[in-house]
């Protein structure tokens, strides 16, 4: 995150107000014990950086608005729509596994490891493009 923002990884951490490897959960198996970060803290700071975040779903659904009730409609946004926005882009990605940063061409695990988007495709559920303000 603190390299799609521009900042040292220090000045996240500081900015935030922790490391968010906290074990606040410790009856959970690791790593869900983990305090982590709520996106809105991330959100937050990168808007004091100068950054915005814009939130984009791989898929979405329509259903009615309750108290009523129907069948949900999935509605799949096209791979080329995804794939135009994020060409070129620094983006923060949330899959079933974790968060990975996303920089112009790339993705970087933060586990230390790079690879191409069609390695997590599948397992894609959201982004965040960042985008200076």
């Amino acid at each position: 995150m603190a390299m799609l923002l521009n900042t040292s990884v220090e000045d996240l951490e500081l900015r935030l107000g922790n490391l968010g490897n906290q074990k606040i959960w410790p009856t959970l198996p690791v790593p869900y014990c983990y305090r982590s970060y709520h996106i809105q803290e991330i959100i937050f700071v990168a808007y004091q950086l100068g950054y915005a975040m814009i939130c984009f779903y791989k898929n979405i659904s329509l259903s009615p608005t309750p108290p009523y009730t129907g069948t949900q409609i999935p509605i799949i946004v096209p791979r080329a729509h995804i794939l135009k926005l994020l060409r070129g882009s620094r983006a923060l990605l949330i899959t079933e596994r974790h968060a990975m940063a996303w920089n112009i061409d790339q993705v970087y695990d933060p586990n230390g490891n790079k690879f191409p988007l069609d390695n997590i495709y599948d397992s894609l559920i959201m982004f965040f493009l960042i985008k200076s303000i």
